[in-house]
């Protein structure tokens, strides 16, 4: 045992029995059995398994010869197929794909490849009905806020960011603060929203469109970002009196109208 790098914990149970030991290469404690051990078997399964990923690692230069012919110049050596890697594209923009998706022609850059303004201008937004808000970013002369509209959501806020970078980045911040520190879970699913972002909801109950906005402008000022001026609407106070839906303009028109509750505001 100890020649297999294994220094046994208590005394020896039998040549089948598992056999606890201690893995001096990575100090784990492990319980192979004396007879694996002596067929060459490894003491130790996650330094087997870590042996076994470095073994099937694409080489380096085959890695960086597969970036560089979507013109994709690494910048770190090269991480694994499925983890991001830093490069600069021919455009000149640092971005950080995965070798996996580079190789089906997906997610080389971002600023070159996506109908998202990253290096434009753009616009962050909260829209909002009775029960839920949304976070969210766009293209300033797109059409993503009437398709919210369309499905019955109200535009509480909206400001209006020099790239889509910055839009981008205050968006995922707001949605880590939600899930990460607050641990608040998405007020929607997709069957609510056919027009997508229900990931970026959270319930009206525990998060209301003016704390959002705080929270943007203290994102910003921690980020070093300048001041940016604020659109905003009745609903940015006033909460909605009736819930989005999954169903277009005239598909709710002929829905029956729903109770009217009280809310709690």
């Amino acid at each position: 045992m100890r020649a297999a790098g294994l220094e046994p914990l208590e005394l020896f149970p039998g040549v089948d029995h598992p056999w606890r030991c201690r893995h001096e290469p990575c100090g784990a404690e492990v319980s192979p059995t004396f007879t694996n051990i002596k067929r060459g078997q490894g003491g130790c399964v996650e330094c087997a398994a870590r042996a076994a990923a470095v073994r099937l690692l694409m080489p380096e230069e085959e890695a960086r010869s597969i970036m560089a012919g979507h013109d994709l110049e690494p910048l770190e050596p090269y991480p694994g197929s499925g983890k991001p890697w830093q490069c600069r594209h021919s455009c000149g923009k640092i971005v950080t794909p995965t070798l996996t998706n580079v190789s089906v022609g997906k997610g080389v850059c971002r600023y070159c490849n996506s109908a998202f303004p990253y290096d434009g201008p753009a616009m962050l937004y909260l829209v909002v009905d009775r029960d839920a808000v949304k976070i969210g970013c766009c293209s300033r002369h797109g059409r993503r806020l009437d398709e919210h509209r369309r499905f019955g959501w109200e535009v509480a806020w909206s400001i209006d960011c020099p790239t889509g970078d910055e839009a981008y980045n205050l968006e995922q911040a707001v949605i880590a603060w939600w899930r990460e520190d607050l641990g608040l879970q998405p007020a929607r699913d997709s069957v609510d929203m056919p027009q997508f972002g229900y990931t970026e909801t959270a319930a009206w109950v525990e998060m209301r469109p003016r704390q959002v906005l705080d929270k943007v402008r203290e994102l910003a000022d921690e980020s070093g970002l300048p001041a940016h001026t604020v659109r905003s609407t009745e609903f940015l106070t006033t909460r909605p009196s009736v819930p989005a839906s999954h169903l277009g303009v005239r598909a709710r028109a002929r829905q029956p109208l729903p109770r009217q509750d009280a809310l709690e505001f």
